[in-house]
C-alpha cells in the first residue's frame, strides 16, 4: 500500500481527527503567540489559561450544572420540534392540497429569525425553562418541516405507482413507503435543527434566565474575566459538537436514515 493510500485510509477511517487538524494548529499558534510575546492583547487569553478555567470551573462543579441544564432544555425542546416538524412534513408533503393551503405560510414564517420571538415569548410566559421550551422548538421546527417536505416529494414516482398497485392503504404506504424513502432527507432537517435549538436556548438563557451556559458566559463577561469567557465559549462549542456527534452516531444504526 503506497503512502497516499494510507493517509486516505486513516482519513477515512478517523474523520473526526482529521477534521481537528487544522484547528489544532490554529491553537498552537495562538500559544506560541503568547508565550513568545508576539501578541498579548487585553481582551483575549491563551489556550493554556482557557483550559485552566475549564478545570477550575468543573471542580466547583458549576460547569457540570449549567452544562447539563442546556443540553437538557436544547434535547426536550428538539425533541418537541422534531415531533411536530415530522408530522406536518408528511402531512404537507403527501397532501397536494394541504400543500397548497400551508406553503405560503410556512415560507413566511420559516423566514423570521428566532431571536425576533424572544420579546413576546418573554412577554407571555416571562424568564423561566418555559421560555426557553417555546424559543427552542419554534425556531428549530423549521429545518425538519422544510427537510421532510422535500424528501417526501422527491419519493420516485415509480414508489407511488408500486404501492398503488399493492393496493396498499394510506397508513402502509407512509410506513413501509415515504417514511424510509424520505428518512435520509429529513435527518439532515433534525442535525441542523439540533444545532438551531442550542443556539436559541443559550440566547435565551443570556437574555433571560441568567442560567447555563449561556448565563455563565454573560456572568464571565460581567466580571470582566475574559479567560472564563473563552471557557464558556469553548463549552458551548464542545457541546455542539458532541450532541451532534451523537446525534450521528445514532442513525448509523438505523441505515435507512444515512441512505441516499
Amino acid at each position: 500500500m503506497s503512502r497516499d493510500e494510507r493517509w486516505s485510509t486513516l482519513l477515512a477511517r478517523y474523520p473526526v481527527a482529521a477534521g481537528l487538524v487544522v484547528t489544532s494548529l490554529l491553537v498552537l499558534l495562538w500559544q506560541m503567540s503568547w508565550s513568545l510575546g508576539w501578541a498579548r492583547p487585553q481582551s483575549s487569553s491563551p489556550p493554556s489559561g482557557i483550559v485552566a478555567e475549564i478545570a477550575d470551573l468543573a471542580r466547583n462543579g458549576a460547569l457540570l450544572q449549567q452544562g447539563a441544564r442546556t443540553i437538557g432544555v436544547t434535547v426536550a425542546s428538539w425533541t418537541f420540534a422534531v415531533s411536530i416538524g415530522l408530522c406536518l412534513g408528511l402531512l404537507v408533503g403527501m397532501s397536494r392540497t394541504v400543500r397548497r393551503f400551508t406553503f405560503s405560510s410556512i415560507e413566511f414564517m420559516r423566514c423570521l429569525p428566532g431571536i425576533t420571538f424572544v420579546p413576546i415569548i418573554l412577554l407571555i410566559v416571562g424568564f423561566s425553562v418555559k421560555g426557553e421550551l417555546i424559543l427552542g422548538t419554534i425556531g428549530s421546527i423549521w429545518p425538519v418541516l422544510i427537510f421532510t417536505i422535500a424528501g417526501v416529494r422527491s419519493v420516485p414516482h415509480s414508489y407511488w405507482e408500486m404501492a398503488r398497485s399493492l393496493q396498499m392503504s394510506r397508513r402502509d404506504t407512509l410506513v413501509k413507503v415515504v417514511a424510509p424513502a424520505s428518512a435520509a432527507s429529513a435527518f439532515v432537517g433534525m442535525r441542523i435543527s439540533l444545532g438551531v435549538s442550542m443556539l436559541l436556548v443559550i440566547i435565551m438563557e443570556m437574555v433571560g434566565t441568567s442560567a447555563g451556559l449561556g448565563g455563565g458566559l454573560v456572568f464571565e463577561k460581567g466580571a470582566v474575566n475574559v479567560e472564563g469567557m473563552f471557557a464558556y465559549l469553548f463549552v458551548i462549542g464542545g457541546s455542539a459538537v458532541a450532541l451532534n456527534m451523537a446525534l450521528q452516531a445514532a442513525g448509523k444504526h438505523v441505515p435507512w436514515l444515512l441512505r441516499g
